[in-house]
C-alpha cells in the first residue's frame, strides 16, 4: 500500500526571505526496494504495491488546501474547501507512471536549494506507504525547483490528470 501526501504551507513573512535550503519541512525516509523479504507486497513488474496516494497542496496568499487521493486502481478524489468534491480515474500509462514515480528512490533525494525570494508560494509534501508497511516522505515548495526530477514529474502528472 502506498499513500502519497503532498502538503503545502506558507511561512508568512519568512516566505519572503531567500531560501538557504530546500523546504524546511522536508522529511525523508528512503526505502531500499532491492531488499525484499518473504511476504513483501509487489506488483508483477516488481514495483511496490500501493493502495492510496494522497497529494495535498496548501498555502499561497489565500491559504488554500487542495487534496487529491488516488487509489491503487486509479480512482481519484479531489477536495478543496468551499467546492464540491470531484472524482475521476487515472488509467493506463498515467497510472503506470504514478506507480513508477512513487517507487523511484530518487523521490526523496534533495535537490539544489533555490536562491529565489518568494512571498506567495505553495508547499507540497509526499508520503508513500507500501503494502508491507514501509513509508517514504518528502516535501517541497514551488519557490524555485522541485527537490529532484522525480518529484517534479510526479507533481506534473497529478496536476495534469486531476483538478489540482
Amino acid at each position: 500500500m502506498i499513500t502519497l501526501v503532498a502538503a503545502l504551507a506558507v511561512g508568512g513573512a519568512a516566505a519572503c526571505q531567500p531560501k538557504a535550503e530546500p523546504a524546511s519541512s522536508e522529511k525523508t525516509t528512503n526505502v531500499d526496494d532491492s531488499k525484499t523479504e518473504p511476504g513483501d507486497e509487489t506488483m508483477s513488474d516488481g514495483l511496490p504495491e500501493f493502495t492510496t496516494v494522497t497529494i495535498t497542496k496548501s498555502g499561497g496568499i489565500a491559504g488554500i488546501t487542495e487534496t487529491v487521493t488516488i487509489d491503487a486502481d486509479g480512482a481519484w478524489s479531489y477536495v478543496k474547501a468551499r467546492m464540491a468534491p470531484q472524482d475521476g480515474t487515472l488509467e493506463g500509462e498515467r497510472l503506470s507512471q504514478l506507480r513508477s514515480l512513487v517507487a523511484d528512490p530518487e523521490l526523496t533525494t534533495k535537490g539544489e536549494p533555490s536562491t529565489d525570494q518568494c512571498a506567495d508560494m505553495f508547499v507540497y509534501a509526499v508520503t508513500a506507504e507500501t503494502a508491507d508497511g514501509k513509508t517514504v516522505e518528502t516535501a517541497t515548495d514551488d519557490c524555485g525547483i522541485a527537490p529532484n526530477e522525480t518529484m517534479g514529474h510526479l507533481l506534473d502528472l497529478v496536476i495534469e490528470a486531476t483538478p489540482m
